[in-house]
């Protein structure tokens, strides 16, 4: 109703849930591609003018936690009754889940080189995690530590792009490829979308959230 109240016409309305359902698809692959645990509401910051989204105080849970994301009842993000409205049915099954599956393609192409940017990233992320070195630490033990530091960020950022390759419709075409080969009837191309989409508005894994989400449900 808030948001009815601030546009003006149908028009801007429209415009509204369309920008929004781009911004949050964006923000909830990225959160899923990097691991950051679902934001409280009052870190979900959202322009009632235009539909931005930012999630504040957002955090990479990469080499803290690897169990979360297989943590019973797990929600990669919030899809509650409140941002489907905001959304619309059909900008859900529309807009929203053809934004997340472009830009899993877009990301996922190998001129973009995202694996080197996220190689960057995630060693400069597991530096500021990594305990302070003793002071009496040798040569040879700071090598060790860079080194081990390096592993870690090649595989997670190998990680990272494996879980964005597995939203790009290019993935599930050749997917589609193979099935066809066994004469299998093979899924629809964002199949992957549709299962993050589903376990985000679960009603029993949303039970579990946090009690400041309730009052969004």
């Amino acid at each position: 109703d808030h948001v009815r109240a601030e546009a003006a016409t149908n028009d801007k309305l429209w415009s509204f849930r369309k920008h929004f359902a781009t911004q949050y698809a964006c923000s909830i692959l990225a959160a899923h591609a990097l691991q950051v645990p679902a934001a409280s509401p009052d870190r979900l910051l959202i322009s009632v003018r235009q539909g931005d989204v930012t999630l504040a105080c957002a955090t990479s849970s990469i080499g803290c936690d690897p169990s979360l994301s297989h943590m019973p009842g797990f929600v990669p993000f919030r899809m509650t009754r409140m941002l489907t409205t905001i959304i619309s049915p059909i900008g859900l099954e529309g807009g929203f889940s053809a934004a997340i599956a472009a830009a899993a393609m877009a990301l996922s192409n190998p001129t973009r080189q995202l694996k080197h940017h996220l190689y960057v990233l995630l060693r400069e992320h597991l530096h500021a995690q990594a305990p302070p070195k003793p002071a009496a630490s040798t040569p040879q033990q700071q090598s060790e530590h860079n080194k081990q530091i390096v592993q870690r960020a090649t595989q997670f950022a190998g990680q990272v792009l494996e879980r964005v390759s597995s939203l790009s419709p290019a993935t599930s075409m050749a997917r589609a490829a193979e099935g066809a080969k066994g004469e299998e009837l093979p899924p629809p191309l964002n199949f992957k979308v549709i299962e993050l989409i589903r376990a985000a508005a679960d009603t029993h894994q949303q039970i579990q959230m946090p009690p400041l989400w309730h009052p969004w449900a």
